[in-house]
């Protein structure tokens, strides 16, 4: 509160004139200038007498420690409206009942977000020491001649569904191995190539696709696993495509995971095989399966009544080289395909039998579905 000082004069024996507000309460201090010994003859007059017989009397207030504003008397000439506060107006506060917060110089401490079950796991999880031997007799089972050789993920897998590279654009390409990338979700490897060469038949491109009607194109897609679910999310991925990309595919993870019925795998799927970009594992149920069986991936993972392949992929990029990012996924598909099927693995069948700690065990569990 600012506090103003107030000096006037007032004819002796009258009452003296309140300057302060009503609610102010005052502290009167008169000092009548009378004699010139107490004040010295102000005025320069005899016996500090004023002029006419006055007696010049002055007024100050000053604010105190209760908040409000008091007159108090004082021979010292200030500028009228000079703004003063005393200093007994400032009373600190008791420190009861505050609590003291103590502060640092520097830069402020930003706190790690908490973390997933999945990303604690990944963090701590140590594959087996002999990964680098069983991942180099998987390569060579899957190699030509291998017990696990010509697979159907070798000649009917998403990267071999696009027409001759040579023969369309590069965006074409791209699209066509979305497309087979979407249809193989649940659906067998030739079962999605079957379709795929009828929509190439059809006129596989954006374009083409957008002025097909939507029963038409979902027959051309059965018997593929949700095909008339499949048929809408084609459709509409189609438009945004042509509206926003100018016909290509989205080449960030974000973008396409945001095109209707996109789910992770697909999109790492694409990223590697379309854009030629190891941008992370794809993970699908055979991946999943032989991760976990071969110990390269826990059955469950604590803190969730579920384990899912998002859970796997996170696991597998904490300790796998990136140069094998890309590779696995088609090893392991087809290495299930051919040996390690989820029922009834073929394990005498399998160069693994005597490194895997599965062998000749019963199956581990499958994850939930997800979107893949």
């Amino acid at each position: 509160m600012l506090v103003s000082r107030f000096a006037f004069s007032v004819l002796r024996g009258t009452t003296l004139r309140k300057m302060a507000p009503t609610t102010r309460s005052l502290k009167r201090a008169v000092s009548a200038e009378n004699t010139a010994a107490d004040m010295g003859g102000a005025d320069g007059g005899p016996g500090g007498k004023t002029r006419r017989g006055r007696t010049r009397v002055k007024i100050e207030y000053e604010e105190v420690s209760t908040g409000t504003a008091v007159p108090t008397a004082s021979g010292s000439k200030k500028p009228r409206g000079k703004e003063i506060i005393s200093k007994t107006s400032v009373k600190k506060p008791t420190d009861a009942g505050l609590q003291k917060t103590p502060t640092k110089r520097g830069k402020p401490t930003v706190s790690s977000p908490p973390q997933t079950p999945s990303s604690k796991l990944a963090t701590e999880f140590k594959p087996p020491e002999n990964w680098p031997r069983v991942l180099s007799v998987i390569k060579a089972m899957r190699a030509p001649g291998g017990v696990a050789s010509n697979a159907a993920v070798d000649t009917m897998g998403c990267d071999r569904c696009h027409e001759d590279g040579t023969a369309i654009p590069d965006e074409v390409r791209r699209f066509q191995i979305l497309i087979a990338a979407m249809l193989s979700s649940q659906t067998r490897d030739e079962v999605t190539h079957a379709a795929m060469l009828r929509l190439r038949k059809h006129g596989l491109t954006p374009q083409n696709i957008l002025r097909t009607e939507e029963s038409a194109l979902a027959q051309l897609l059965k018997p593929v696993g949700f095909y008339p679910r499949k048929s809408q999310f084609i459709l509409k991925t189609c438009q945004i495509l042509v509206d926003q990309y100018g016909g290509d595919i989205p080449d960030t993870l974000e973008g396409l995971k945001s095109l209707p019925g996109v789910g992770p795998k697909m999109a790492y799927l694409v990223m590697n095989i379309g854009w030629e970009k190891a941008e992370g594992i794809c993970v699908d149920v055979h991946v999943d399966r032989i991760s976990v069986r071969l110990g390269w991936m826990p059955e469950t993972v604590p803190g969730k009544t579920t384990r899912t392949p998002e859970d796997t992929r996170k696991v597998l990029e904490s300790w796998l080289p990136v140069s094998e990012w890309v590779g696995i996924n088609p090893l392991l598909v087809g290495l299930g395909q051919k040996v390690c099927s989820p029922q009834r693995p073929h394990c005498s069948d399998c160069l693994l039998s005597d490194l895997c700690p599965s062998a000749f065990k019963k199956a581990a569990a499958s994850p939930a579905k997800s979107k893949s």
